[in-house]
């Protein structure tokens, strides 16, 4: 009934870079205005969706919504730099997959360089042949692509070689105490070693004070993403955040 109605938006949260302070990008994170789901959560949302087999309906629309909001954005003069659309295990295996998303650019002013598309650990390790095949015919259009949630599946080097990405993010359950437990720590500080010797850039989810910021600059995390720096917020606050465009940290 919610996406009969179109009652789906988007809200944004930033993404900085620990190294600048300035703002990289954002994750764009559906959002319900039907009463009876407006409390839910992007995951939630998406687990409803999967197990109501409108996962693909439901994916479609938010990539339409994150390309019109571009689209919007760039028409005004002032995009920013990288917006992050979440893709589902079932849209990783869709054969319309890739033809949805060339047929979506075709509608908006949006450039390539402009989206990047997460997968989960568990996504990628679900997978078949088909979605490594997806995975590879976007990246050939220029298409970047990060791990999301990783270090919550088991997943192998192997995997993240194979699936060709760009970007690793760390899932929130490491950093929430990564001040006071010794292997939170240690698990942080060996996937971001070897995600820099994979060549990937690194995103810590979840950060949510100061302390957390300095261990992982420490460490040699690239990006945060947390409620210390920002929730998500409307496309209108977002706009007004990259407007500013001052160092964040």
């Amino acid at each position: 009934q919610a996406l009969r109605s179109d009652s789906f938006y988007l809200a944004y949260q930033p993404q900085i870079s620990l190294s600048s302070g300035m703002l990289t990008g954002a994750e764009a994170l559906v959002r319900c205005s039907e009463k009876s789901l407006s409390k839910i959560g992007t995951e939630h949302l998406v687990e409803i969706a999967e197990k109501s087999s409108l996962i693909l309906e439901l994916g479609k629309r938010v990539f339409e919504l994150a390309c019109e909001q571009i689209d919007i954005w760039n028409r005004q003069g002032t995009p920013p730099s990288l917006i992050a659309v979440n893709l589902s295990r079932r849209q990783l295996s869709d054969r319309k997959l890739v033809s949805m998303i060339e047929e979506t650019l075709e509608r908006f002013n949006v450039g390539i360089h402009q989206i990047e598309f997460e997968i989960t650990e568990s996504s990628l390790i679900q997978s078949h042949m088909l979605a490594k095949q997806n995975v590879q015919k976007l990246r050939k259009l220029g298409f970047r692509f990060s791990i999301d949630d990783f270090g919550t599946g088991y997943s192998s080097l192997s995997n993240l070689r194979h699936f060709s990405l760009d970007k690793l993010k760390i899932d929130r359950s490491f950093i929430s105490e990564i001040e006071e437990n010794r292997h939170d720590k240690i698990i942080v500080e060996a996937t971001i070693n070897m995600a820099k010797s994979l060549g990937l850039v690194v995103l810590a989810e979840g950060v949510e004070n100061e302390a957390q910021i300095e261990i992982l600059r420490g460490f040699g995390c690239d990006e945060i993403q947390g409620y210390l720096y920002s929730k998500p917020l409307s496309s209108e606050a977002f706009e007004l955040l990259f407007r500013q465009e001052e160092p964040k940290l």
